[in-house]
């Protein structure tokens, strides 16, 4: 069974997504973290994202065929050998 994480913040934007921080710090000494910052947003596969080039109704079932609906952006920042009063300031 895999159990899901635990967001840190979660931000409800205006265009009705939600972005979604996650802290993926792990301590790597005594008082030293590496600190990890992974932010995420589900986003819905919609024909209106493809505006710069209109799509057919065939080729925007391909798309969604192939990467399924929604997507996952995911961003991640990542600070070394930060001390333990650091931490949170840092994330």
């Amino acid at each position: 069974m895999k159990i899901e994480p635990t967001p840190y913040k979660k931000l409800d934007l205006e265009h009705g997504h939600c972005l979604e921080i996650f802290d993926d710090s792990r301590k790597i000494g005594a008082d030293a973290w590496v600190v990890i910052m992974t932010a995420t947003m589900k986003i819905p596969l919609e024909m209106s994202l493809f505006t710069s080039e209109p799509l057919s109704d065939s080729e925007f079932d391909d798309i969604l065929n192939i990467l399924g609906s929604p997507i996952e952006y995911r961003y991640r920042l990542e600070r070394n050998m930060i001390m333990d009063h650091e931490k949170d300031a840092v994330l």
